[in-house]
Formats: C-alpha cells, structure tokens, sequence
C-alpha cells in the first residue's frame, strides 16, 4: 500500500484494498475501491467498486463500474453513463417508457390464430356439455366453429344455420378460458358454442 502526501488532498491511499469492513461517513474514490464490506452513512462516488459482500448507506454516484454480491441503499445510486446492467447481461442506460398504443396494437395485430393471447369462436367436442364463464378447458376438447347461414327465396323462411362436422374436426392446442355461456339446446342433443380466449 502506498501512502501520498498532496497539498490540496492531504493524505492518500490510491487503490486501497480492504479485507475486512470500510466504514465511514463519507467516500470519494479515483480509483478501484475493493474489499468485503461497506457502510457509509453519506454519499460514495469514485470510478469503480468491487465488493464480495454487503454494500449500505445512503446515496452512491459511481461514474464506472459498481460489482457485487448484495447492495443496499436507502437513497439514490446514479451511473453517469454505464447504465443498469441485468443478470441476463442486458444494459439499460436510459429509464424504461411505458408502450405506446401504436406499439400494443401492432404486436396484437402480430397474432395469429389459436396463438396464446387470441380469442376464438370454439365448439365443445362433447355433446350436451356447457361453457361457463372463467372455467378453463384443455384445447383437446375444443373445435374451431364456424357458421353457414342460408336465406332462402320463395320458401317463405327466413333462412338456415348451420356447420358441418364441426365437433369431428382438428382439436386445439393449448389451455382455454371461456368469456361466455353457452349449454346445450333444451331439447335433443347439441354441442355449446363460445368465445374463448387462450392463456397457454
């Protein structure tokens, strides 16, 4: 360790290397500081830091970088330019901004159909089995519906509806919620139709 006389800083350690706690009110740093602990009441700044351990006080300013295992703050921690860096090595050097609506509707307008997040008219394979409201349902048992409608001329009625072979076509992928009820017909047997919405 060396030890420098300045006149305007008075007495100096550059790159001190502690093994045991650094405590004190307040730390300026030109420097790498190191060691296992540190305690500051006040604010710290200086270039970089390396700790192995537990990290306290009230404000840190570090203009380089700051690593360890654990740091806590009551006040604020700046970064002049290096930013945040996150445990899968992404950096974020300015605050995160809340997603516009043009951003929202394009990644909707993203989604295909049956993707996780789509809605989607679906038929029970089941017959005589209903959708209830937030009730879940495994795509195994689910059909994509769809409907024919006919209007008919000189028959005198009003038309027809209609889909074929709907609850022997493909099953759906995934795990469902319903956002509707449907049952069966009250008579006879039929199959519920609902609008559903795919959570994974």
């Amino acid at each position: 360790m060396s030890i420098t006389l300045d006149g305007t800083n008075g007495i100096t350690t550059p790159d001190l290397e502690s093994t045991g706690p650094v405590t004190g009110t307040t730390g300026t740093f030109s420097g790498a500081v190191s060691g296992t602990t540190g305690t500051f009441s006040d604010a710290v700044s200086g270039t970089t830091g390396t700790f192995s351990d537990a990290v306290s006080g009230t404000t840190g300013t570090f203009s380089g970088a700051v690593s360890g295992t654990t740091g806590t703050f009551s006040g604020l921690i700046q970064a002049a330019a290096a930013g945040v860096r996150f445990n899968d090595t992404t950096v974020q050097t300015t605050a995160a901004t809340a997603p516009t609506t043009a951003t929202v509707l394009t990644a909707i307008a993203g989604g295909t159909a049956g993707a996780v997040g789509t809605y989607m008219y679906c038929l029970h394979s089941t017959a005589n089995t209903m959708f209830a409201v937030n009730a879940t349902y495994a795509g195994s048992v689910l059909r994509q519906f769809g409907s024919v409608t006919y209007i008919g001329t000189g028959c005198g009625c009003v038309g027809y509806n209609g889909f074929w072979n709907a609850a022997a076509g493909s099953a759906l992928a995934g795990t469902w919620r319903s956002v509707s009820v449907a049952s069966r017909p009250s008579a006879s047997t039929g199959y519920a139709v609902g609008l559903l919405f795919r959570i994974s």
